[in-house]
């Protein structure tokens, strides 16, 4: 356990201006992934920022400064969106309609079996090259998927905190991410699968 001292001495080192200046870039890119909109992406890291300065002293040096800003960040994201549902400015619940009937036989279980993805894709695939098309299949999902996807998978929000932050059901919440899945296998297996066929 750390001492009071010690504790005290992580949060003066904090210079909130170099960390502005060299974690900025870094969490503008994870803003953007889960928003996409650079107005609002950067209004999120700075108010990340303001919220660090406030609560500077409870920066206690047991994890790195990006990851506590971004755990800032990532409280900041969620306020937004429950906010975005609470306007209706955006309709999660609307992604469904008849198509998530395809989805269900008639005593609602899955007529399908979903995609399985593993929880930490690097173990899955460990090479860059294929990291990179991934990451590329998951940015050209649509908006609604792609927040969904990575609050889900990435994040690791529960579907409770999905239903509570987008204001969508339980049901949805599972339609949603079986078509992100599914668009992400199509995505990859024109991308990665089918031009490594190619170069055989």
């Amino acid at each position: 356990m750390s001492s009071p001292a010690k504790d005290h001495d992580a949060a003066a080192e904090l210079d909130l201006a170099q960390l502005v200046e060299e974690q900025g870039d870094y969490l503008l890119h994870f803003a953007l992934s889960r928003v996409r909109d650079v107005e609002t992406a950067e209004e999120l890291v700075q108010e990340t920022f303001l919220g660090a300065a406030k609560s500077q002293a409870s920066f206690r040096g047991q994890s790195s400064p990006r990851t506590w800003l971004t755990s800032i960040l990532k409280h900041k994201i969620l306020d937004h969106l429950r906010k975005r549902t609470r306007d209706k400015t955006v309709q999660f619940e609307d992604l469904g309609g008849d198509e998530t009937n395809a989805f269900f036989d008639d005593t609602g279980h899955w007529a399908v079996g979903a995609v399985e993805w593993t929880k930490d894709p690097a173990i899955k695939f460990e090479r860059k090259e294929i990291m990179e098309v991934l990451q590329s299949c998951i940015d050209a999902l649509p908006d609604k998927l792609r927040t969904v996807f990575y609050l889900r998978e990435i994040d690791g929000l529960s579907t409770g905190e999905l239903q509570d932050t987008l204001g969508i059901s339980s049901n949805n919440a599972w339609v949603i991410l079986y078509r992100a899945r599914m668009r992400l296998r199509e995505c990859m297996e024109l991308k990665w699968f089918s031009a490594g066929d190619a170069s055989q």
